[in-house]
């Protein structure tokens, strides 16, 4: 396997694939899994719905990362939405980019529009996937059990025959980083030898 073209941003290091997809899945199962059982919890004990807009910005992160992991670079779709093809939903590309501008690079859910089409989205737990004229749902939890499900397959396929994968290990600040953030890194950073 060939390492990939040298990014600016990113520098990354050598890992088994199984390695890798296995600590993600653990990682998943430690952190996710249990957020998920309490809001079912405490949906069943208040009858009453409970906030969980965290849990997109628990569950898309990894999404992007494994599907940047194993997927590469322009082949079509970007690695996360490829990832979101390969886990059943119907409109991958809509998805990730209303998560990533909605929840991303804002507090609340937004609705999206192009050429006066205006398409809005929910996220939910154990209502299933969904969309209809407008309007576009996501079940966090069915996606959750979709993408551990996906790990274990492929952890499955990689036992066979040992492979590596290129993991983002740390990244750089371009030049163009603000002097705020220049002057913290000289304060607090160490140097290279």
């Amino acid at each position: 396997m060939r390492r990939p073209e040298p990014q600016r941003k990113w520098r990354c290091r050598r890992a088994l694939r199984s390695s890798f997809l296995i600590a993600v899945r653990e990682r998943l199962e430690n952190d996710v899994a249990p957020y998920i059982t309490l809001i079912r919890d405490l949906r069943l004990k208040k009858m009453r719905g409970v906030g969980f807009w965290a849990l997109a910005r628990m569950v898309f992160p990894v999404i992007e990362s494994v599907g940047t992991v194993i997927f590469r670079h322009g082949r079509g779709d970007s690695p996360p939405v490829r990832l979101l093809r390969e886990l059943g939903l119907e409109f991958p590309n809509l998805v990730w980019a209303m998560y990533r501008h909605t929840l991303m690079h804002n507090d609340e859910m937004a609705s999206a529009s192009y050429l006066g089409r205006r398409v809005a989205w929910v996220v939910g737990i154990d209502a299933g996937h969904a969309s209809k004229k407008g309007w576009l749902q996501v079940d966090l939890a069915q996606l959750f059990a979709d993408l551990v499900a996906f790990l274990e397959r492929e952890v499955s396929k990689t036992t066979a025959r040992p492979a590596h994968v290129w993991v983002r290990e740390s990244f750089r600040f371009r030049r163009k980083a603000n002097r705020g953030t220049k002057l913290e890194m000289l304060r607090i950073g160490v140097k290279q030898g």
